[in-house]
């Protein structure tokens, strides 16, 4: 009965031991994926394409113009197989960018 108990008890302890293994190498795959996670930022969700239509009232300039600006090519758009034009938000964003004007604090180095 000595032996039987003597063997549970290093089966428990191999598996104290197992277990404590275990959670090492779980510790460190968590923290491999938050770095990885960390470093690696997901693409901005609000980055969408846009038709013509919403481009023109996303960005307040009128349609005629937004027309004039693709067929200029002055104004980054999308056209796949040559079909309708899409605009991505984001480049839209850089557009209206173009034309800021700074203040007169960020000319000083104030901001």
């Amino acid at each position: 009965m000595s032996k039987q108990i003597a063997a549970l008890n290093a089966a428990r302890e191999l598996t104290v031991q197992a277990f404590r293994t275990m959670e090492g190498v779980v510790d460190s795959a968590f923290s491999s994926i938050i770095t990885a996670i960390q470093s690696d930022p997901a693409p901005a969700k609000d980055d969408y394409y846009m038709s013509l239509p919403d481009a023109s009232k996303y960005t307040g300039i009128p349609l005629d113009t937004i027309y004039k600006l693709t067929s200029k090519n002055q104004i980054t758009y999308i056209r796949p197989n040559r079909g309708k034009v899409y605009f991505k938000k984001s480049d839209l964003d850089k557009y209206m960018e173009r034309g800021r004007i700074p203040s007169n604090d960020e000319i000083m180095g104030k901001i």
